[in-house]
């Protein structure tokens, strides 16, 4: 299962009155186990169906090359249950094996409605609200079902190779989407259980030290000096968007496997942003957390989260396992720090734990988030929300009266309900909204109270610190720099006039430097974007014959405006290109620059679907053993899809590796020998790289064609069977 696109025109709405800006579309203290579950939706209960089930009922098959589990077909709703496999217990919940359907889903956001057949037959089905797309190909469907209120929605998010969410609440029971082991299972739980298997929250919050009394034990860096005004917290630490936290995850090993593997991570973290970013918008807070890098930890999985904390945090306690994925957070500019864990109750004593900040020492940015399920008592997924909370300031909830301030969550004996910063009492149900007295859909009542009880309002002042904790490294818009594409004979991809309409036709022109030859290139999308516009290159008519011809279109994230690199030299500054040494091909043959000679140690295939760059004789460019630190050096070795064998072009001609490290030749611009290794990304010409080859659809693997060689001005731009001829060579420049 991964992103095949949603057909949307250039992100345009789906709905009246929806945007989807970038790809967004619109319609410490513990966090103990849940005694969560989302509540009932209101009204008449849902009409029962027979059980879709899988292949072995009868269902179509997995079509050819297909991930097993995630790639079902349409049949009108988003699982399929496998064959007659009876229910596994874990905790508080029933898990049913399920196939899911990502083009019902895809189908789902298009028309406005999600239909979900619950293991006892009945049919849930869920308005859309809004969709996200992240990294990877992993997005996120929002939705509610009729009747549900603020804080109840469905937020699945679905990648490559797992889903996970909640699905809603009905008939007294809570569903949830979750993947094990790689199996993905619908899992049915009653929400009077969930509410009674929950610890309390209660006396976890940890407060920061005095900075006297904060020596640290390692270098941690983060203490903005002399702090008095957001002005001098901008002359520090650099300005930042004003209302995005950019935010770093890690994960222990156990977690990994827990989960089904390293893909499937990635889509549960970004389940866990998302289902955060909910909480925000529903408190209508202009914020968002935002997930720009994760890292594999090798931590222990199975003591208290209290002393993880502190040996994370390195002031009161030290552990070298965190070292990279502290230098990660210098690499990404993350603003905040999580390490998530397989949930422990025996060792772990609670579901998460962090700072109280919510000031100007970004030393204290880091959080510990358990998630799963152990024994009777789970972590719900409302905890990195919770945890994040904390890092912005906020308390669980006013418990004497005698509290000054208002960063408090908010709970109700009345409504019996608590917000997400608040713990339960009494088997209250959790409202995944920050508190604010603005809003009065919990449960009939106001989800705060006036200068007691308003996350809402006491972000509007931690927030703008927060975001200065490190400067914005990650572009917003996941784009490479503007560049030409140069062609034959050294003319430039060119759109016609300057045009921006759609239908505007491609031509080749000499190379000028105007905006109609600049293109970005967008790594989630795999277009490439003209300047100044939301549109993008596009084979015409979808037309897979040769001689289609090649135009400006709205984006639709379809295969006709996908493309890839094949058979290119990676060409630094100076000319020589990337070479494996010695012509080797073996696992850990290292990497120089040399001068071109076309060999196949230096023909190389770039597919942004994967991030993997490929050697002519088979093997991935790897960073070696997921080194994260300036100096790591780059070897090959087998493609396995791992994370430090991904990919992206940056800004300024870029190649950004693992870690958020950039590629580099190591030495005088230009000359042979030149070792390659990763650092810092810097900007610098050592950085900065050029890909000289073949640029294919994925529509049908056809190459981008100068019908004239590059000998006219004006020449159309076509699709032609891939030849290795000079008119399908082309170089993608930066500015």
């Amino acid at each position: 299962m991964y992103n095949r696109g949603i057909i949307l025109a250039s992100c345009v709405a789906v709905a009246a009155g929806v945007w989807l800006g970038g790809c967004v579309s619109k319609g410490g203290a513990s966090h103990a186990a849940s005694n969560a579950g989302q509540a009932a939706a209101q009204g008449q209960a849902p009409a029962k169906t027979a059980l879709p089930r899988s292949t072995a009922n009868g269902a179509s098959p997995l079509t050819p090359g297909a991930a097993p589990y995630f790639d079902a077909p349409d049949n009108g709703t988003l699982v399929t249950y496998v064959g007659h496999a009876a229910p596994t217990k874990e905790g508080p919940f029933e898990l049913f094996p399920a196939r899911i359907s990502e083009r019902y889903a895809l189908r789902a956001t298009m028309e406005g409605k999600m239909t979900i057949v619950a293991p006892d037959g009945s049919r849930l089905q869920m308005d859309y609200v809004r969709h996200t797309e992240g990294k990877n190909g992993n997005w996120t469907w929002v939705g509610r079902l009729p009747g549900a209120l603020v804080g109840e929605e469905s937020v699945i998010t679905f990648g490559k190779n797992a889903v996970f969410g909640s699905l809603g609440a009905s008939g007294g029971k809570v569903y949830r989407i979750s993947t094990v082991d790689g199996q993905p299972y619908v899992m049915a739980a009653s929400e009077v259980e969930l509410r009674s298997a929950a610890p309390s929250r209660r006396g976890d919050a940890r407060e920061m030290l005095p900075s006297a009394n904060a020596s640290p034990l390692a270098a941690a860096t983060g203490l903005i000096p002399n702090y008095s005004n957001l002005d001098k917290v901008n002359a520090a630490a650099g300005t930042t968007s004003t209302n995005t936290i950019d935010v770093v995850l890690g994960y222990t090993p156990d977690y990994k496997a827990y989960r089904g593997g390293e893909s499937a991570i990635e889509t549960v973290l970004t389940n866990l942003v998302e289902v955060a970013n909910q909480a925000f918008a529903n408190a209508n807070v202009q914020a968002r957390y935002r997930l720009v890098g994760t890292i594999e930890v090798g931590y222990i999985n199975n003591n208290d989260n209290n002393q993880a904390l502190d040996e994370l945090t390195w002031i009161q306690a030290y552990n070298d396992a965190f070292r990279p994925i502290r230098q990660v957070r210098e690499n990404y500019g993350a603003d905040l720090v999580g390490l998530v864990r397989r949930f422990d109750s025996a060792s772990q004593n609670n579901c998460g734990v962090a700072w109280v900040n919510g000031g100007t020492d970004s030393r204290y940015a880091y959080a510990i988030v358990s998630d799963g399920i152990d024994g009777s008592y789970y972590c719900p997924s409302t905890t990195l929300g919770h945890e994040l909370g904390h890092l912005l300031g906020s308390y669980h909830q006013r418990e004497t009266g005698q509290e000054t301030g208002y960063n408090y969550g908010h709970r109700s004996d009345v409504g019996s309900f608590h917000t997400v910063m608040a713990y339960a009492v009494n088997g209250q149900r959790e409202v995944n909204i920050y508190s604010t007295p603005l809003i009065q859909g919990c449960y009939g009542e106001a989800c705060g109270v006036i200068a007691q009880a308003d996350n809402a309002t006491a972000f509007m002042l931690t927030v703008p610190r927060i975001v200065q904790f490190r400067a914005t490294v990650v572009p917003f818009d996941d784009s490479s720099s503007p560049g030409q594409i140069v062609g034959p004979s050294g003319k430039c991809l060119d759109v016609v006039d300057g045009s921006t309409d759609n239908t505007a036709p491609i031509q080749v022109w000499g190379c000028n430097g105007l905006r109609q030859q600049k293109w970005y290139w967008q790594s989630k999308s795999r277009a490439l974007r003209n300047n100044g516009t939301d549109k993008v290159l596009d084979i015409a008519g979808v037309n897979s014959s040769n001689g289609a011809g090649v135009q400006l279109y709205q984006a639709f994230n379809s295969s006709n405006q996908r493309w890839s690199f094949r058979s290119s030299a990676i060409i630094a500054t100076g000319g020589k290109v990337l070479d494996v040494v010695n012509g080797g091909s073996a696992n850990g043959a290292r990497l120089q620059t040399w001068d071109n000679l076309g060999g196949t140690n230096q023909t190389w295939k770039f597919d942004p679907a994967t991030g993997a760059i490929q050697v002519a004789s088979g093997r991935c460019l790897d960073v070696m053993s997921g080194g994260v630190t300036s100096g790591t050096a780059v070897q090959l070795w087998d493609c396995s899809g791992n994370k430090n064998q991904k990919w992206t072009l940056g800004t300024n001609g870029s190649l950004i590796g693992y870690g958020g490290n950039c590629l580099e030749a190591n030495g005088p611009s230009g000359a042979n020998g030149n070792p390659i290794l990763m650092a810092t990304c810097n900007g610098s010409a050592a950085q900065t790289w050029r890909i000289r080859g073949q640029i294919r659809s994925d529509l049908n693997s056809k190459c981008l064609d100068d019908s004239e060689g590059g000998r006219t001005n004006g020449a159309r731009v076509q699709m032609w069977d891939c030849l290795g001829n000079p008119n399908q060579t082309w170089e993608v420049q930066p500015n």
